[in-house]
């Protein structure tokens, strides 16, 4: 109550002496009412447009940042495509790398057979007619010095047989039937070059047939 006393004193004092006397005190009160009128509706508008600047900057700021989370989410999905990529990539060839080494050990198991299978000499003894017999020569060499060489420890010298080809003898141990006409007969003979070194293979006797 004191202060409102005091306020409308001096507003009275104020018209009585500065009214009287100056005409014009009436725009000067004006003023100063509209100045403590204002005041806080400048500084409430003030606050508001802060707030709305600061509401304004705030979603500027979190679209700018979801724009960049996004763009950060399809580098990250590309880089995680091409990761998958390489990994397919590398299985692929990894199983391409297995698949050749299966072919690569394939052929070499064929080629060691096939070595195996071309070292062993090719010889044939059969009947030709009655006791008469012949050896052929079924391997890529020239064999010199060719004989059969019975279990007795007996041998027909039959000389050189060159590949493909056959030479007959009388097999005379078929008539008697002895051990020499039916046990398993070597076949010897020495290459073309090599001195004193010979070769052998194992045959069953061939069959007599009258």
């Amino acid at each position: 109550m004191r202060k409102k006393s005091v306020m409308v004193t001096w507003l009275w004092n104020l018209i009585q002496g500065d009214f009287a006397q100056n005409p014009t005190a009436w725009m000067d009160l004006a003023i100063t009412v509209l100045g403590i009128v204002l005041s806080p509706v400048a500084w409430f508008t003030s606050k508001c447009l802060e707030g709305k600047a600061a509401k304004r900057e705030a979603k500027d700021a979190q679209e700018k940042f979801d724009a960049q989370l996004e763009v950060l989410k399809g580098q990250l999905k590309a880089a995680n495509d091409s990761a998958d990529a390489l990994r397919a990539q590398v299985k692929t060839v990894e199983d391409s790398a297995d698949a050749l080494r299966g072919q690569l050990a394939a052929q070499r198991t064929q080629a060691r057979l096939a070595e195996e299978t071309a070292s062993v000499p090719k010889w044939d003894i059969y009947q030709v007619q009655n006791l008469k017999y012949a050896v052929a020569n079924e391997n890529a060499f020239d064999a010199h010095d060719v004989r059969v060489v019975l279990s007795s420890g007996k041998e027909y010298e039959l000389g050189n047989i060159s590949k493909g080809s056959s030479i007959g003898f009388m097999f005379m141990e078929k008539a008697i039937m002895c051990e020499d006409g039916y046990a398993d007969i070597r076949i010897t003979w020495s290459l073309p070059g090599e001195s004193g070194e010979r070769h052998s293979v194992t045959k069953p006797s061939p069959q007599y047939l009258h």
